[in-house]
């Protein structure tokens, strides 16, 4: 099952919000507003439109954001009195039963991203290393961090662009909030980019081969062992936490469906 894990509310209603899900290949979207969970009615009614809906809250760290997703959309939480710390703020997260995954690590824009520090950030389950908003060196950076950190890669449009250009692939179809959180849980996750161009960025912007080759060239040969990345439609994390969607679905790297 293909979700859309990151899509910002931004006061959009029903009818919006189908607009912009209409000719995408997701079957799925989770909602996220900023310090709130959406409104359970609104993910319901997209839910009896056809798009299986969950929700999510996305929240500030000192540096960076996470997203977290209840195991029941009408939880009420309260957030700690602030001033109040990373620790206390996650520690109130997971009491509430969220799962947590880190916000696009590497995205700067406005405020300032969380990049290597995540790597100090206790209680993270997921990494949002595909981001639909970003470019493609931040979320070949988000991805290296996954490998560093030994965690999953899921993937989303953020809090900008049009959705349907990245995205997480569930192992098994979700029918409820708690299925997303044990399915994160488990790991059961891979990020996924859609589209034809075989890059792991947003389609409204243009390749950037040269920072690429100036990358490899600091860092060694990024292919080497880890599967080719050759403009051909190879993916060198294919199979492993990542994959890609241009009119088919890559699950563990064995079995394909046409679409």
């Amino acid at each position: 099952m293909i979700v859309d894990l990151h899509l910002a509310v931004e006061g959009r209603d029903i009818d919006s919000l189908l607009a912009l899900l209409t000719d995408t290949l997701l079957d799925g979207v989770a909602l996220v507003d900023f310090d709130r969970f959406p409104a359970p009615e609104l993910a319901q009614a997209l839910t009896e439109a056809g798009y299986p809906c969950f929700v999510g809250m996305q929240v500030r760290l000192a540096r960076g954001a996470l997203l977290a997703f209840p195991a029941s959309a009408d939880l009420q939480w309260i957030p700690p009195a602030s001033p109040r710390s990373d620790e206390e703020l996650i520690a109130s997260l997971k009491q509430a039963g969220c799962a947590l995954v880190a916000c696009h690590p590497y995205h700067r824009v406005a405020d300032a991203a969380t990049g290597d520090g995540l790597i100090q950030v206790k209680g993270i389950e997921a990494i949002l290393a595909v981001a639909g908003q970003s470019a493609q060196a931040a979320n070949d950076l988000a991805l290296d961090l996954v490998e560093k950190m030994a965690l999953p890669a899921v993937g989303g449009t953020g809090n900008e662009g049009s959705p349907g250009k990245a995205a997480t692939l569930f192992a098994e179809r979700l029918t409820s909030q708690a299925d997303l959180v044990a399915q994160i849980r488990a790991r059961a996750c891979w990020a996924v980019a859609i589209g034809a161009e075989d890059r792991w960025a947003s389609a409204d912007r243009a390749p950037r081969p040269e920072r690429d080759d100036r990358r490899r060239e600091g860092r060694g040969r990024r292919d080497e062992g880890r599967g080719r990345r050759d403009g051909r439609g190879g993916d060198r994390r294919e199979g492993r936490r990542g994959g890609r969607r241009d009119g088919r679905r890559d699950g563990r790297g064995d079995g394909r469906r046409q679409s």
